[in-house]
């Protein structure tokens, strides 16, 4: 077999060759064989033979392997671990396994409001019961009894009624509003 001695051009002459710009030529160097121009210090030549195999590998490589740019891929990832993160949220409130911050608030707010209520009414209640009385343990069973009734009304609140209330009100808003997930994938 013959050895064909290599032949070196400038890159201006591999760019009007391959028709890949300069720069393009330039970002591609790591597939490219170039040695030093003896006639110019800093700059280099291009051996043709074997650029061009860089070249066709690397192309070929890319469209192989439907080249995806690694950002690109990595957020798709994300993007689809987040809709799935989401999904999974959604059917954990439905489920009921989940209450939504909003849910809490109004729970936590009329089991408050309740108590304040109840609170506020002992004076008014034991006042008359206490009319009249000396006795100072009879006074405070009277004040205790009226107190632990009011504590009990919160205990036994009914949180699970303004879930469901809540819980209306979700799928009346997802109705309302539709289902914005699917809007925009074009995939």
């Amino acid at each position: 077999m013959t050895k064909i001695d290599p032949i070196y051009i400038s890159k201006a002459e591999l760019s009007q060759i391959t028709g890949k710009s300069e720069r393009t030529l330039e970002n591609l160097s790591s597939v490219l064989k170039t040695v030093p121009n003896p006639k110019r210090k800093g700059s280099v030549l291009y051996d043709l033979t074997l650029s061009l195999v860089g070249l066709i590998e690397h192309y070929s490589e890319r469209a192989n392997s439907k080249f995806i740019p690694k950002d690109l891929e990595e957020a798709r990832t994300k993007q689809i671990a987040t809709k799935i993160e989401i999904d999974e949220i959604k059917l954990a409130v439905m489920r009921g396994d989940v209450h939504t911050t909003e849910n809490i608030e109004k729970a936590l707010g009329a089991i408050l409001t309740r108590l304040r209520v109840n609170l506020l009414g002992i004076p008014m209640g034991v006042a008359p019961a206490l009319t009249g009385k000396d006795d100072i343990n009879e006074i405070a069973d009277i004040i205790d009894d009226r107190i632990t009734r009011a504590l009990y009304e919160i205990v036994n609140f009914d949180v699970d009624s303004l879930y469901k209330d809540s819980q209306e009100g979700l799928v009346e808003q997802d109705e309302e509003y539709g289902d914005e997930d699917d809007e925009g994938d074009s995939e």
